[in-house]
């Protein structure tokens, strides 16, 4: 996306949030490989691969809520969309960033 013509607060935010959208499609994917591996498995072998989807799951948790600390939310995965809101939330409205 062009973000030339863009507010300030909306360029300057969008590299962590490039960053934090990457690591969230990346945990869904390891999550349903790890889903999947889980129910072909044997039983020791299922606890170790929960314990994983686990800690993904958490750092899916942990990233969402640093986009909304950011004043972003996360609109879509597939295709990514993020609206990024202004600094002050209130007159300058928002963007829309899809790569």
């Amino acid at each position: 996306m062009n973000l030339i013509h863009q507010p300030a607060w909306a360029r300057n935010v969008l590299p962590l949030v490039r960053s934090i959208v990457g690591e969230i499609r990346e945990r869904r994917v390891a999550v349903r490989q790890l889903e999947s591996a889980a129910t072909v498995e044997g039983l020791e072998q299922q606890r170790l691969l929960c314990g994983e989807c686990a800690i993904h799951r958490a750092e899916l948790r942990r990233a969402k809520r640093e986009l909304e600390r950011l004043g972003c939310v996360l609109l879509s995965l597939d295709p990514p969309a993020v609206a990024i809101s202004s600094l002050d939330h209130a007159l300058q409205g928002c963007v829309i960033w899809q790569p």
